[in-house]
């Protein structure tokens, strides 16, 4: 794929300039493109009514995460550039959501149980996992997921054809399973457990990751069979930033993670060649950011700007020749859900000043828009950006 001089730029072009460290005709926008992006199913429906928009049950993203995928009315209304495929359920499960007069609640393919409030519940929270309080035999002979099994590519291929067809836009395949190396071993242990072992029991964390490893390169290999030559980006994942620095000591991540990492992300760019690397990660990571595009990544999401180090400004002068930030758009903590619709438009303003020059910059929110937030703030937010996100 040839990429076009500014002039009639389709949206797939716009992102990948960006991804390129070039700037393109305008800043490239992403709503819904990831599981870290989008909107809550209640703000969406609010927003299509706000817009105009035919009412209409929105598809959703993440049923875990009561998040929206943006319909492709509103994605052209709003001049979204991205647009988001996912895999298909493993074919040894299926979602079995229970409920009494206080909560609903399922458990994942991994054998852990997230639970929604029915009063002021917003999403999923992990509450049990299955091999929290195991010893080592019992981890070791639990049983993973299968990466292989092709039910989870079922269909995929014609779907990514058919929505670039439609939509020009980038193709991001957004396709977790579990989530990164620690994240999964908390998913598996809980944190507790998997903290404590990381410290005291190296030889039950490495089987673990190990096992997520083996897992994921059959899993990319599986989807990437069929959409590889199909998308320009490819999403992986691992929470290991807190609001004030990671919550492992860089030696640890060095450790246990980042050669993990690396085999994985070599594995993706040998197996679809000219894809991106898009990481996602919430809180502060400035201290392996370096590592991070020293093992192949390309992207950096959802560049959580109020978490400590993390300033936008910072983050661009230290390494926005060598990463693209995908996000950091505007705070969602507290500016997108309680500020006003002046502190919105500064934020977006100043967020665009800091990281756009140059390319390199995907604008999203920090993460995703929250039910609590004002529609009169969402609507500024993509307002701003449509004036202020012009490349001169």
């Amino acid at each position: 794929m040839e990429e076009k001089g500014k002039i009639g730029l389709e949206s797939w072009q716009r992102v990948m300039m960006a991804v390129n460290h070039k700037e393109p005709d305008r800043v490239p926008f992403d709503l819904g493109g990831t599981e870290s992006s989008s909107i809550n199913l209640k703000a969406y429906s609010i927003l299509r009514r706000h817009l105009g928009l035919s009412e209409k049950e929105p598809v959703i993203l993440s049923f875990g995460g009561q998040l929206a995928q943006p319909d492709p009315d509103i994605c052209q209304l709003l001049g979204v550039d991205t647009r988001r495929i996912t895999r298909r359920d493993l074919s040894s499960w299926q979602l079995d959501l229970k409920e009494n007069e206080e909560a609903r609640w399922f458990n994942d393919e991994w054998g852990a149980t997230w639970k929604m409030p029915k009063v002021n519940g917003h999403y999923f929270d992990m509450v049990s996992n299955p091999l929290r309080g195991a010893d080592f035999e019992r981890v070791r002979s639990y049983v993973f997921p299968d990466g292989t099994d092709k039910a989870i590519a079922t269909g995929l291929a014609d779907e990514a054809i058919q929505v670039f067809a439609e939509s020009g836009a980038a193709m991001v395949l957004d396709a977790r399973i579990g989530n990164g190396f620690f994240h999964t071993g908390a998913i598996l242990e809980g944190y507790e457990d998997i903290f404590v072992d990381l410290a005291f029991s190296p030889d039950k964390v490495n089987n673990i990751m190990d096992r997520v490893l083996e897992l994921k390169l059959n899993y990319f290999d599986t989807l990437l069979t069929e959409v590889g030559d199909k998308v320009h980006i490819v999403r992986e994942l691992d929470d290991l930033g807190s609001q004030q620095g990671l919550l492992m000591s860089p030696e640890m991540y060095r450790e246990f993670i980042k050669p993990r990492q690396k085999k994985l992300f070599e594995f993706i760019k040998r197996k679809a060649p000219g894809v991106k690397i898009l990481f996602h990660s919430c809180g502060s990571l400035y201290g392996i950011i370096p590592d991070l595009i020293e093992i192949g990544a390309d992207i950096l999401n959802p560049v959580q700007v109020t978490a400590a180090f993390m300033d936008s400004a910072k983050l661009k002068k230290e390494f926005g020749s060598e990463i693209t930030f995908w996000g950091g758009g505007i705070d969602t903590q507290k500016v997108l859900p309680h500020g006003t619709t002046r502190e919105v438009r500064d934020e977006v303003k100043r967020r665009i000043d800091d990281l756009a020059p140059g390319g390199g910059f995907v604008f999203a929110t920090v993460h995703n828009i929250q039910e609590d937030v004002p529609v009169e703030n969402i609507m500024t937010l993509f307002e701003t950006l449509r004036e202020y996100g012009v490349y001169k």
